[in-house]
């Protein structure tokens, strides 16, 4: 039986193509539907029926919203991995509701444009096996958060937090002067800086002297 299903950046798939993929593959245990743009709600509400499901990609699936991710977490309490990121809308009470329904999750990758402090102290507190915490534009996040970490469990696992595109804030009361010369980067443009500001893998070629002319 099919176990692992991977049709990121699928264009064709639609609600209708994972009715069918449910009914015949009852057993799914991973699935990536990362950047399909015809996910939404509905369709998390048939990935649901899953019951085996433990790892679910919906990277950047922007039609997704609070009630679907909801639906899925009260349906699928044994998932370990899920990957919401370029979610932008995805607010405290949905990733409270999946931290209390998901009690074994060990990757969570959130987008945190509407994400505060209170979403990290809610998987932080309720997913005692956390690996790994990734939350991306998290500008209402403050240093609060990093107190939330668990200290290392007597096996050594240790949680990872990572902050992505984060301007750092100190506190709840102290946050950096807003720029007021030039209007700051998008999220586009944040991506593009950090990759142009990677050192080139090539040297620079050399200049060498051109002949006198006779």
């Amino acid at each position: 039986m099919l176990q692992q299903l991977d049709m990121g950046f699928c264009k064709v798939l639609d609600l209708t193509m994972l009715h069918i993929i449910v009914d015949n593959c009852p057993q799914l245990e991973e699935v990536n539907v990362e950047g399909c743009v015809s996910i939404r709600d509905s369709c998390l509400m048939v990935l649901s029926r899953l019951s085996r499901l433990k790892v679910l990609n919906l990277s950047h699936c922007t039609s997704v919203t609070d009630d679907g991710v909801c639906h899925l977490v009260r349906n699928c309490p044994g998932l370990v991995s899920l990957n919401i990121d370029g979610i932008a809308w995805i607010t405290d009470s949905a990733v409270q509701d999946l931290a209390a329904c998901c009690p074994s999750m060990r990757q969570l990758y959130l987008d945190g444009d509407e994400l505060t402090d209170a979403s990290i102290s809610a998987v932080t507190d309720s997913c005692a096996q956390l690996e790994l915490l990734d939350i991306s534009f998290c500008e209402g996040v403050t240093d609060l958060s990093v107190h939330n970490i668990p200290l290392p469990t007597p096996e050594g696992a240790v949680p990872v937090l990572v902050l992505g595109h984060h301007r750092r804030r100190i506190g709840a009361h102290h946050q950096q002067p807003q720029q007021t010369a030039s209007p700051g980067p998008d999220r586009a443009g944040q991506d593009h800086r950090r990759l142009s500001d990677q050192p080139s893998l090539h040297p620079p070629t050399p200049h060498l002297p051109q002949p006198a002319a006779v």
